[in-house]
């Protein structure tokens, strides 16, 4: 099993809620106190408030059952302030594409580059890729200049 910790660098001391409750069909033995638990409440996202000033974050599960984050800034200027450590892996890179590629014994885990939002209603995309800030620390850069940072 491979074990990893993404660290916000910088973070405040934000809110997370569990969010996209799922049916579940599974249940198993607590070893604790050697108790049935049949059919716990699953969840495929997980929203985190405040992360940043002017900054919230949507992890969740696609279609395909790959980890997603989206960002959710209050201007495109908010995007600059995301800035995370990954621990748990030999060896983490941006690859020919700008995902973050992360190597371990058991292969590569690849995250492609975020959504960000913007604007009433987060419905503004925010041109963004990932910028490799040092070794196992990366933030966001905006692509383009064109990009209105007041929205």
């Amino acid at each position: 099993m491979q074990v990893w910790e993404i660290q916000y660098n910088a973070a405040n001391a934000f809110l997370y809620e569990a969010t996209k409750p799922q049916e579940s069909n599974i249940g198993y033995l607590n070893q604790n106190t050697g108790g049935r638990i049949l059919y716990p409440q699953l969840y495929a996202g997980l929203s985190i408030k405040n992360l940043y000033p002017g900054v919230d974050a949507e992890f969740k599960i696609d279609a395909g059952g790959k980890l997603k984050i989206d960002y959710r800034c209050a201007s495109s200027t908010h995007a600059w302030t995301i800035n995370f450590s990954i621990a748990g892996f030999d060896k983490t890179y941006l690859n020919s594409t700008g995902s973050i590629c992360m190597q371990s014994r058991y292969g590569v885990v690849t995250d492609s580059i975020p959504a960000s939002f913007s604007g009433e209603g987060f419905t503004q995309p925010i041109p963004v890729t990932y910028l490799e800030i040092q070794p196992n620390t990366f933030g966001l850069i905006i692509e383009s200049n064109t990009v209105d940072m007041n929205c």
